[in-house]
């Protein structure tokens, strides 16, 4: 068979460009790929020639452009999943920020809408709850329910605050997005927080006259809420969780509970309902849900 017919078959074969240039000679093994080729790589969507450079020359992984990012980074940006398994199999920083704003490549994934890049990112290991300098999250740059509930899975944190005190309950209930609320809110975070300028969700979601968002949070200010299986109202969310942590310390003194938990109440807040919560303070930790019970069935008892 001509050589030029078998060259051309060759390339009717090959699905990786790089494989097949070195296949026929064009180029050369010793001539190594860099991570800019790499990166043109994945634009044209060539997953193969991508994974075999990075696996064939594994100090790829530490290459940057002058942004900082990463091949993770582009590979979460193209979505490419096969990428990003080779180049974390090779020892890539699943959670390497770039140098400009902080980004990982989890929130690159979220911002561009790769679902299945990010469930990727996720399985191998990147944290669901980084951010950025400005203090953003993965959840802020992704406007889909279907990865919010994926988030939440993976240990989603709803009460993370930016830099201006918001949380993602709050950014949804000014946008209006009645879908995010509505994923969300089963989960229990807290609503009651207020950002730097004392605002609650429900405050932001008033002041932008969203009015599905409204009602939605308005009705889970007066449903129940589960945590380590113990009910209470959700507007004491706060202060029940803090308890909880502050009980997992065994040699709390009761003034020193006292006067952190002074600073936790909200300003509106009595002094009846304060005296509850530190006469239960307790130092074993084998009595705490007891305690949180009892602080429970007071709260709702006294009517506060």
């Amino acid at each position: 068979m001509p050589l030029m017919v078998i060259q051309g078959e060759l390339l009717d074969m090959c699905r990786a460009w790089w494989t097949c240039l070195l296949l026929l000679g064009v180029v050369t093994a010793i001539e190594k790929p860099s991570g800019s080729d790499v990166v043109q790589f994945m634009v044209h969507k060539d997953t193969i020639s991508a994974s075999a450079a990075v696996e064939d020359h594994p100090d790829l992984i530490n290459w940057r452009d002058e942004k900082g990012w990463s091949l993770l980074h582009y590979a979460a940006w193209h979505g490419s999943s096969k990428v990003i398994y080779s180049l974390v199999k090779t020892g890539a920083e699943v959670n390497l920020k770039d140098l400009v704003v902080g980004l990982t490549p989890l929130m690159v994934a979220a911002e561009k809408g790769h679902e299945e890049a990010l469930k990727t990112l996720v399985k191998v290991g990147a944290n669901v709850n980084a951010t950025d300098t400005g203090g953003k999250g993965v959840v802020a740059r992704s406007g889909s329910s279907s990865v919010l509930r994926f988030l939440l899975g993976a240990g989603l944190d709803l009460d993370h605050r930016d830099s201006s005190g918001n949380t993602a309950v709050m950014e949804w209930a000014q946008e209006g997005r009645a879908d995010m609320l509505m994923e969300a809110l089963p989960h229990c975070p807290d609503i009651t927080l207020a950002n730097h300028n004392d605002l609650t969700a429900l405050d932001v979601a008033k002041m932008n006259k969203n009015v599905n968002a409204m009602k939605i949070i308005e009705d889970k200010l007066q449903a129940m809420c589960v945590a380590d299986g113990v009910h209470y109202p959700l507007n004491h969310t706060r202060r029940v969780q803090f308890f909880i942590y502050l009980m997992s310390y065994e040699h709390l003194h009761y003034n020193g509970m006292r006067d952190v938990m002074r600073s936790d109440v909200k300003p509106n807040a009595n002094g009846r309902k304060l005296e509850i919560v530190t006469r239960l303070a307790v130092t074993s930790v084998s009595t705490l849900l007891e305690s949180v019970e009892r602080l429970d069935t007071k709260l709702q008892m006294d009517d506060l």
